[in-house]
């Protein structure tokens, strides 16, 4: 894997290979049958007088980012992923969100609740409380949520829609991780429990071992991009299907649009509310308890999030 990734990454190594690549994302139409671009129009395009260069570099990204067809070069999947995680990253140059109220009120003490943005990361802090976890060095205090976020997602957005968009993305890569797929390059994700041995909370605080409320964490990593991630369970289980049925047999829609029927502080509210408690250590095991309309509905889940038990 590792030379597969230095030939890659050896054959953008040159501004001309980028601007071909940037040259076929710009005509590239997601509704069009046919995206191929001829030799002399994609040179043209990249304002390379020199054929013989041009074409040299060329054959540098065949087969890798671009591939060669009988009608033109067209951006294979990986060139075009690539051009769209550049466009992400740096569409929106420099972006930020100084914090900004959303209207909604902290999941442990009721106060105002702020957003902000910086350096491709949003947070969702409360203004009182330390929050679900503790901050780090240069993150704002009181974080109840945080997530890398490409900056690109801010563009055109409100503070409120942008904190809309972050729960939905939060919800969406849960049922990635859940199912063990990546959710940057759909390689193959493991999980395990983390289980702070010392977890001490005082009310209002996070443990200071730890620096998370809960004493039960799931972690998330890729064994292919080394994507990472980490929640309560009791948080991921909203997305389990059990879950959102349950919710949905008592009239609570979870939502799998950013304007659709859930609130997201509602969905944020219901995350809140879950019980759960490590039951087991050999193997670990989890049950998470959620209430709705007078039932309760107890699930009990192994290290990947998977349900081994369940009692109503």
């Amino acid at each position: 894997m590792k030379a597969d990734a230095v030939e890659a990454f050896g054959a953008l190594g040159n501004e001309t290979r980028l601007a071909i690549l940037l040259a076929l994302w710009e005509s590239y139409d997601p509704y069009a049958g046919d995206n191929a671009v001829h030799f002399s129009e994609l040179r043209e395009r990249t304002g390379v007088s020199d054929s013989g260069r041009f074409n040299y570099h060329l054959r540098k990204l065949d087969g890798v980012f671009v591939r060669d067809t009988d009608d033109g070069y067209v951006l294979r999947p990986t060139g075009l992923h690539l051009v769209q995680t550049i466009i992400a990253g740096s569409g929106m140059k420099k972006t930020t969100i100084p914090p900004t109220d959303v209207g909604a009120v902290c999941l442990r003490c009721d106060s105002p609740t702020r957003i902000s943005f910086r350096d491709g990361w949003l947070y969702y802090a409360c203004t009182e409380c330390e929050g679900f976890v503790g901050g780090g060095e240069n993150e704002p205090e009181g974080i109840l949520f945080s997530q890398a976020f490409p900056p690109a997602g801010v563009a055109n957005r409100t503070p409120e829609e942008v904190f809309e968009t972050a729960v939905f993305r939060m919800l969406q890569e849960f049922r990635a991780k859940i199912g063990g797929v990546c959710p940057r390059c759909s390689g193959v994700v493991d999980s395990r429990f983390e289980i702070c041995e010392q977890h001490d909370t005082a009310p209002g605080a996070v443990c200071t071992n730890c620096h998370r409320q809960y004493d039960v964490a799931v972690r998330w990593a890729c064994a292919v991009c080394k994507y990472s991630g980490r929640a309560p369970p009791s948080v991921a289980a909203i997305v389990h299907p059990a879950v959102t049925n349950f919710y949905r047999d008592h009239g609570v829609d979870i939502g799998y649009t950013v304007t659709g029927s859930a609130d997201s502080h509602k969905v944020l509210t219901l995350m809140r509310n879950h019980d759960q408690e490590l039951t087991a250590t050999d193997p670990p095991r989890v049950r998470v308890a959620m209430r709705a309309g007078g039932d309760e509905l107890r699930l009990t889940f192994d290290d990947h999030m998977n349900v081994v038990g369940s009692d109503a």
